[in-house]
C-alpha cells in the first residue's frame, strides 16, 4: 500500500470515528446525559447537548459542514 493510500485510509478511519461520537453525543443529549471531555488535560464533565454544540462549533470553524 502506498503512503497516499495509507494516508487516505487513516483519514476515512478518523472521519467515521468523528462521525460515531458525534452520534453517540446526539443519543446522550436526547436523554438528557452527561459527557466528560478534557479540557486543559483535566477530565470536565458538560451537558452531552453541549458537547454536540462544541462539535458542530469545531467542524463549521474548520470550514466542514456540521452532521
Amino acid at each position: 500500500m502506498s503512503m497516499e493510500e495509507t494516508l487516505k485510509k487513516g483519514e476515512e478511519a478518523l472521519e467515521c470515528l468523528r462521525h460515531a461520537v458525534y452520534d453517540e453525543m446526539v443519543k446522550r443529549a436526547k436523554l438528557g446525559q452527561f459527557a466528560i471531555i478534557n479540557r486543559n488535560n483535566k477530565p470536565y464533565k458538560i451537558k452531552a447537548s453541549k458537547a454536540v454544540r462544541l462539535i458542530e462549533e469545531g467542524r463549521t470553524k474548520r470550514g466542514e459542514a456540521p452532521y
